[in-house]
């Protein structure tokens, strides 16, 4: 709950769009465990991948995460709230909560929180059912598998240079 409403605080709080994204990018790197996570998704071509490629997804892994939830700044006016929890696993908990907007339709988002090294990280995440992280992994197999884990870097490197905070630090 408390990772949910400090974003719903981020979206809400006006600020530009770059600066919104290195915020949304700090909180993601302290509750999400990113290693992990990027590791997972990546799948077999992480064993695959130069130890230059490894480096270089890693550092771009969460800020394209963030990319992906920089496009709720659409919303304005949500409340988080936490519908319930509960256990999946002695080390899994599911935080089931949606994202209330002003006017509209809520949105069922799940966090799944585990413990790694004595704090709690999420997981994964999932909208409306459909788990971000399972996505991602298909997709960027994909991508790997066609093209190789480089153009796959290469992807996530433009997409990445294309967020307002990356032109925000460009700029200066």
């Amino acid at each position: 709950a408390e990772v949910g409403n400090q974003v719903i605080a981020i979206l809400k709080h006006d600020i530009d769009k770059a600066t919104r994204e290195r915020h949304l990018t700090a909180l993601f790197q302290r509750a999400f465990n990113t290693e992990r996570l990027g590791r997972f998704v990546l799948g077999r071509h992480w064993n695959r991948a130069t130890p230059s490629q490894q480096a270089a997804y890693l550092e771009l892994f969460p800020r394209y995460v963030v990319e992906l939830f920089g496009r709720l700044t659409g919303y304005s006016g949500e409340r988080f709230e936490v519908v319930n929890q509960r256990s999946l696993t002695p080390s899994i908990d599911l935080v089931n909560a949606r994202i209330v907007p002003a006017n509209g339709p809520a949105l069922n988002v799940g966090f799944r929180v585990g413990q790694f090294n004595g704090k709690p990280a999420i997981v994964d995440v999932t909208v409306e059912g459909i788990s971000l992280i399972l996505t991602k992994r298909s997709e960027f197999d994909s991508v790997a598998r066609r093209e190789g884990v480089q153009s796959l870097i290469n992807h996530l490197r433009r997409v990445v240079s294309a967020s307002p905070s990356a032109q925000h630090a460009a700029a200066n």
